[in-house]
């Protein structure tokens, strides 16, 4: 039989061993744990870099907005301000509290005043153009346009005269008043032979170029040559 104290400490060693054991298990489950946490810890950091950069580029976009905002405003101020000098009429909006309202309401006042603006312009264009010719604003100046080329039918030439201004239609309408033939260029003319003076036949003398008168002389016979019988 075993000493009871050798029981004692057999049973003390095994619970000694479980507890061991125990604590072992625990270890690698807290490192595991402390592993895990780690990753998570490393995982938040990179994301709170992730945010702080996305901070700041949010607080930039909002800081450029509001400079663009505050730019918008005084122009919309500035063309409120003009009509009113110039005692046209004024357009203005009451603020609604919405930021996205307001900035709509104020770009429809601004699209307004341009309009009125818009429409002065274009009545001062129109006076203008009631004092001074419209094409020579408008229109560039008109291109000369070239003289057709004159002809002529009856020479057939081109740049010499026209029809009307041919010399030998001049030519011709003189020759008809004339009593020419009227022919036209290259034609055969043959001249008619003007009539001759119609001489009187004297019946004593049987001679042309003289009257019946004191110049004809009936009685006179001419002189009949001699003949030459001389060899």
């Amino acid at each position: 039989e075993l000493d009871p104290g050798q029981k004692a400490r057999d049973s003390f060693e095994d619970e000694a061993k479980r507890q061991n054991a125990g604590l072992q298990r625990e270890i690698e489950a807290l490192t595991q744990e402390k592993d895990r946490l780690l990753k998570v810890e490393q995982s938040i950091e990179q994301r709170e870099k992730e945010a702080a950069v996305k901070f700041t580029l949010l607080c930039d976009m909002e800081a450029d907005w509001e400079r663009e905002r505050a730019k918008l405003k005084n122009k919309i101020e500035e063309l409120e301000n003009k009509p009113a000098e110039a005692g046209g009429p004024t357009f203005s909006y009451a603020p609604t509290g919405n930021p996205d309202a307001d900035f709509l309401n104020s770009i429809i006042a601004d699209l307004q005043k341009k309009n009125v603006n818009l429409q002065k312009e274009n009545g001062g264009l129109r006076e203008l153009l009631g004092k001074y010719d419209v094409g020579d604003i408008i229109s560039p100046k008109a291109k000369k346009q070239k003289a057709p080329r004159v002809y002529c039918d009856i020479c057939d030439v081109f740049d010499a005269h026209e029809f009307e201004d041919c010399p030998t239609q001049t030519s011709m309408i003189a020759v008809d008043e004339m009593g020419g033939s009227g022919a036209w260029p290259g034609d055969l003319v043959i001249s008619p032979v003007p009539p001759q003076p119609t001489a009187e036949l004297k019946p004593r003398v049987y001679s042309y170029g003289h009257s019946q008168g004191i110049d004809c002389k009936p009685f006179a016979s001419p002189k009949t040559p001699k003949s030459d019988y001389t060899f």
